[in-house]
């Protein structure tokens, strides 16, 4: 016999062809196999290959009869062929809204699992058969059927889905029932040991140090927080410059760290499984806190309090770039002098805890005011009417205490009465002025004592009698 055939090109083509038509033949009944819900419940997929001999409940097998006898009005309604084993039109949906939720298909199924559920958990006595029914039906029971709302349930587990995707659903549901009777020889449930399976896999997993907040670098009166996962705290060690530091709280397995001093600590967690080393540095905290105020404007001479949101036990703190500073009850005091930018800094035994910046301006001048003289003019009527004038010192950009008028001179031109130097702000109005004629009233010489120092505002204020 010849050692080779020789095959004519035509044929060789034609045999090409067939294997790729084959191929095609293949890829598209791979597409067309329904097997999308077997991944979604892949705990039953061992069960498809064990026979069902018996029920061990004969509720069980009326309940999965009369499913099985509404199977042949579901694969009628989504053009299900019986010889062929094929859907006519397997994508589309419209058959699956007009049986199950049009035309009310989905009622009788849903009074037949919502009768199984009172009987598994009124009727029935075998534990085994309720666990496994809680397994199987869990998300039917908190879609509708456990609260015995059909329209729930009717729209979640069949509204808008496909032909081929309702008719497995519904052998899906067969099966569950069918599942419920399915006898092992072993001891224990299959359902039930692949949930401990996993539960058994949860518990074993490896001790771990969790932290809850943000490690690395860490600044004064910020805590870190961490904690031990599937372990028990049985030492911790937290060490600077190998001494031992105590500023940390513990609950359970939990560990609080808040550090009082800013260097580099190392922290040492022991525990039943883990020992893990954690290095962490402290820098100095800004002074101010506030969001959004990232410029700090200050003016000189005018003294300031800063909340501190944390405690400083140490006492010997001191503070640069500022005058009259001091911390009481965690409130930093400063009157910052210089202008420009000034360095403020919280020191403990050369050790620098906080640290911020403020820019100092010069103090404006104030503003003089008399009081209900807004015009600077008063009648002669009016003025005998009065006690006394008051002046008043101030500026839109600070609180009334920061300017405080200390004396100021007043004249009476065309009058008797001299020039007259007025301790405070308020200028006393005697019964022999009210009798003079009286034309004009200035004020001149006005002594302000603004922030820590007093300036002396020379402009005359003229006041008008009519």
């Amino acid at each position: 016999m010849p050692e080779f055939v020789k095959i004519k090109k035509s044929k060789n083509l034609r045999f090409k062809l067939i294997n790729l038509m084959y191929l095609v033949f293949l890829m598209l009944s791979l597409i067309q196999i329904p097997t999308g819900w077997l991944p979604s419940n892949s705990y039953m997929y061992s069960f498809l290959h064990y026979p069902i001999s018996e029920y061990s409940s004969a509720y069980l097998k009326n309940t999965s009869e009369k499913l099985s006898s509404i199977e042949s009005k579901v694969q009628l309604a989504i053009g299900y062929d019986s010889l062929t084993k094929k859907i006519k039109e397997p994508n589309a949906y419209a058959p699956t809204d007009l049986y199950f939720i049009k035309n009310n298909g989905a009622s009788e199924i849903f009074t037949i699992l919502c009768d199984l559920n009172k009987w598994v958990n009124k009727v029935n006595t075998d534990t085994v058969i309720q666990n496994n029914f809680n397994l199987l039906f869990e998300e039917d029971l908190h879609n509708g059927i456990e609260d015995e709302n059909l329209s729930t349930w009717q729209n979640w587990k069949w509204k808008h889905i496909p032909a081929v995707l309702a008719h497995n659903l519904y052998k899906e549901l067969i099966l569950r029932v069918d599942l419920l009777s399915y006898q092992s020889k072993i001891d224990m449930n299959p359902i039930l040991l692949e949930k401990q399976k996993q539960q058994q896999k949860e518990t074993e997993q490896e001790a771990k140090l969790v932290l809850l907040s943000e490690n690395g670098k860490l600044r004064i009166g910020e805590t870190l927080k961490f904690h031990l996962f599937q372990d028990s705290l049985v030492r911790l060690k937290i060490t600077k410059n190998k001494q031992n530091i105590n500023s940390y709280t513990t609950s359970g397995d939990t560990i609080l760290f808040t550090p009082q001093t800013t260097g580099d600590f190392k922290i040492e967690i022991t525990g039943n499984k883990l020992n893990q080393i954690i290095d962490v540095e402290v820098l100095s905290a800004p002074i101010v806190h506030e969001k959004n105020n990232t410029l700090r404007l200050a003016y000189a001479g005018v003294n300031y309090a800063q909340n501190i949101n944390f405690g400083i036990s140490n006492s010997n703190l001191y503070i640069n770039g500022v005058l009259n500073s001091k911390i009481n009850n965690n409130t930093l005091s400063y009157v910052p002098e210089n202008i420009g930018w000034n360095l403020l800094e919280v020191k403990s035994k050369n050790e620098v805890l906080l640290s911020d910046s403020i820019y100092v301006k010069p103090l404006p001048e104030p503003y003089i005011l008399i009081k209900d003289l807004p015009n600077l003019k008063i009648s002669k009527k009016r003025l005998s009417q009065l006690e006394a004038i008051q002046l008043n010192a101030m500026h839109p950009s600070f609180d009334e205490h920061v300017f405080k008028i200390e004396s100021f001179e007043a004249k009476w031109p065309g009058t008797s009465f001299p020039t007259k130097t007025i301790n405070g702000e308020v200028l006393p109005i005697s019964k022999e002025l009210k009798s003079e004629n009286i034309s004009y009233l200035i004020i001149s010489n006005i002594v302000v004592k603004a922030g820590n120092k007093n300036i002396t505002l020379t402009d005359p204020i003229v006041v008008k009698i009519l």
